[in-house]
């Protein structure tokens, strides 16, 4: 999956790939798990007010850029920086001549992280999971009854 925003006149390339761990942890000697895991928590906590009983029995759900924006609102454990590093880690999966984030983001004036996050986000969360539908890829439980002969 790959997106090309706009920052500051500039076309910047997101990709999210199977290397995205690897890149993050060789740059930032940090788990991906670790900021990520904290996230989804908070993210799916905050679905409560985004996700209808409709969204739930038709099994689907359109993460909207604005949905998004509304769930990172109730984000509270990510920090900045960490923001910032998953953005940078993206952009070099799509072109590994980036230069080290502090450089790259040097090369910006205005580089407004939060909208772009809420752009490039989808993108990571949709590669971090598989893309089968959760409906009907559950086997029904069966209801097994308890002999009582002793």
């Amino acid at each position: 999956m790959e997106k090309t925003i706009t920052i500051d006149g500039k076309e910047v390339r997101f990709k999210a790939t199977a290397s995205f761990p690897l890149i993050y942890k060789a740059n930032f000697n940090v788990d991906i798990l670790t900021i990520i895991m904290p996230l989804l928590s908070e993210l799916l906590g905050s679905m409560d007010d985004i996700v209808s009983d409709k969204t739930l029995k038709e099994g689907t759900l359109e993460l909207t850029p604005s949905a998004l924006s509304e769930m990172l609102e109730n984000v509270y454990s990510l920090e900045l920086i960490d923001v910032m590093n998953l953005l940078w880690t993206m952009a070099k999966c799509a072109d590994d001549e980036i230069p080290d984030p502090l450089k790259w983001f040097s090369e910006f004036d205005e580089f407004p992280i939060f909208d772009v996050a809420v752009e490039a986000f989808p993108m990571l969360f949709e590669s971090l999971f598989s893309k089968k539908k959760l409906k009907g890829t559950i086997a029904p439980m069966k209801t097994v009854k308890k002999s009582t002969s002793k």
